[in-house]
């Protein structure tokens, strides 16, 4: 026994079914577009992190290499003269300075110059108290903010990046080798820099060839 409008009842039932199939199956690939476009934005913004790391690194190794070790400056000092004002490793100049110490009476017999344009440095006097004056090395200050502010912003775009860096760059993530090292010579040259800058007007020679053995040159 058929009703009356039966059929067409079941006809309308039937197209809403397909409407709804067809609006469900729109909204999922709409959902599968957004998705991919997701995911889309997030490799360029990897990309775009891991290159401004690349651009930063070789900003910092074109700028602020050391002209003894060829590494990046750590604890950064210039030499004093005004027509000089070259910058090296705190640790490096140092050596470079006690290399020219004559470790039989911890004097300097012959004046030392800049290893990049000769300029010579001041005159260190045996008699003590010697003057600060005298002192060969200061702090730049500039050179180390920017080198920290450098270093700082390549761990911190390869943190964000949240992806595998590839070598040099993950050498400057947080616990990466370059990272470690400098900051080791970091540490030990402001320590050694520090120590003698404060001694100074009391070294005398025997505890000018004590630093010489220390920095072993």
């Amino acid at each position: 026994m058929q009703y009356p409008g039966g059929s067409s009842t079941q006809t309308g039932k039937t197209a809403t079914c397909n409407q709804a199939s067809s609006r469900a199956k729109e909204l999922e690939e709409q959902l599968d577009m957004a998705l991919l476009a997701k995911q889309e934005l997030v490799a360029e913004v990897k990309e775009h992190k891991i290159n401004s790391a690349k651009s930063t690194l070789k900003h910092l190794e074109e700028y602020f290499t050391c002209p003894l070790c060829f590494e990046i400056m750590a604890c950064p000092y210039a030499l004093t003269p005004r027509n000089c004002g070259h910058t090296f490793c705190a640790t490096c100049i140092l050596k470079w300075f006690f290399s020219r110490l004559h470790k039989g009476c911890g004097g300097w017999h012959e004046a030392v110059d800049c290893p990049l344009c000769r300029s010579t440095l001041p005159h260190t006097p045996e008699r003590t108290p010697r003057s600060t004056s005298c002192f060969p090395f200061t702090p730049n200050r500039t050179a180390d903010i920017a080198i920290r502010g450098l270093i700082k912003t390549i761990s911190h775009e390869l943190a964000s990046a949240s992806t595998v860096a590839p070598n040099p760059l993950s050498d400057w993530f947080e616990d990466g080798h370059s990272k470690q090292e400098w900051s080791k010579r970091e540490r030990a040259g402001r320590i050694e820099m520090s120590s003698i800058a404060a001694q100074w007007n009391v070294l005398k020679p025997t505890d000018f060839v004590n630093i010489k053995n220390r920095l072993e040159v």
